[in-house]
């Protein structure tokens, strides 16, 4: 869903990232009104400028691939902390790549994707 306005100013980026460093571009973009590419490019600007650094992702991939997969293969859950950490793509498009891929087993596969998703937590250094 894309915001039809883009709002805030790239402060707004730093000040969202301060309350929680663990808060997804996703979510400020839509706290901001604004499209998630524009808020990539600032908390890059932000990075670049040694502004924020020191980035660490942390999933429980066996866990999750163990309950939802029923064996520990942890691709699609690497996938999906991956993109909680750098959302470069839209998530229906790994989940359709997935459904290809995968065919009748792709459920499990895209189950884990979305927990290991929602499950990754990303701390910053601000």
């Amino acid at each position: 869903m894309k915001a039809t306005e883009t709002g805030g100013n790239k402060n707004d980026v730093l000040k969202y990232l301060i309350e929680d460093a663990s808060r997804s571009i996703r979510d400020i973009a839509k706290k901001m009104n604004s499209y998630r590419q524009k808020v990539w490019r600032e908390k890059k600007r932000l990075e670049d400028e040694h502004i924020i650094w020191g980035y660490t992702a942390v999933v429980d991939a066996n866990k999750i691939a163990r309950e939802e997969i029923g064996r520990v293969i942890t691709n699609t859950t690497m996938l999906g902390a991956m993109l909680a950490a750098a959302p470069i793509v839209p998530p229906e498009r790994l989940e359709h790549a997935l459904e290809e891929r995968f065919g009748r087993i792709a459920a499990k596969n895209i189950a884990a994707f979305r927990r290991a998703q929602k499950e990754t937590v990303i701390t910053e250094a601000v």
